[in-house]
C-alpha cells in the first residue's frame, strides 16, 4: 500500500502496525497538526482580508452619502437633509410637487450632493436618454 509519507494517515498506520507509540510518531503528528492550524489561521484571515477590502470598496459611496436626519417644514414648504458627513442640502418644492412625496425631495437633495446641482444632473440625464425602439429580425436595437 502507497501512501504519502506527508500525510497523517500514514502515520497513524505506521502506529497501527508497529503497535507501540513512538515519540517520533507522535512529533510527525504534532508537527502535522500545527502546520493544518497554522494553514486554517492564514486561509481564515486572508479571507476575512478579502472580504473587509470589498466591503469597504462596495460600501464607501453608502458611506459618503449618508443620511443623518431629514427635517420637514410645510410652512416654507422646503426639506432639509442633514448628512453624515456634517453638511446639508436644502430642497425647495415647488406648488405643484405632492406635499407628502418624501421620496421624490431625498432623491432631488441626493442628486444635488453628487452633482452639484439638480440642474447638473439634468443635464446629465437628459445627455443619456435613448428612445427605445422596437428589435426587427435580424437586427438589434438602434441599428438603422
Amino acid at each position: 500500500m502507497l501512501m504519502d509519507t506527508n500525510s497523517l494517515d500514514y502515520y497513524l498506520y505506521l502506529d497501527e502496525n508497529a503497535n507501540s507509540y513512538s515519540t517520533s510518531i507522535e512529533d510527525k503528528f504534532r508537527e502535522y497538526w500545527v502546520a493544518e492550524m497554522n494553514r486554517k489561521k492564514k486561509n481564515k484571515a486572508e479571507m476575512e482580508k478579502n472580504y473587509r477590502q470589498k466591503y469597504s470598496q462596495k460600501y464607501a459611496i453608502k458611506k459618503k452619502y449618508e443620511i443623518k436626519q431629514i427635517l420637514v417644514n410645510p410652512k416654507k414648504n422646503t426639506t432639509t437633509v442633514l448628512w453624515a458627513d456634517g453638511t446639508h442640502t436644502v430642497v425647495k418644492r415647488s406648488e405643484s410637487d405632492e406635499p407628502a412625496d418624501i421620496w421624490q425631495v431625498v432623491s432631488y437633495a441626493l442628486a444635488e450632493k453628487v452633482y452639484g446641482s439638480n440642474s447638473a444632473f439634468k443635464r446629465i440625464v437628459k445627455g443619456k436618454v435613448e428612445k427605445q425602439t422596437k428589435k426587427e429580425k435580424g437586427r438589434k436595437a438602434g441599428e438603422k
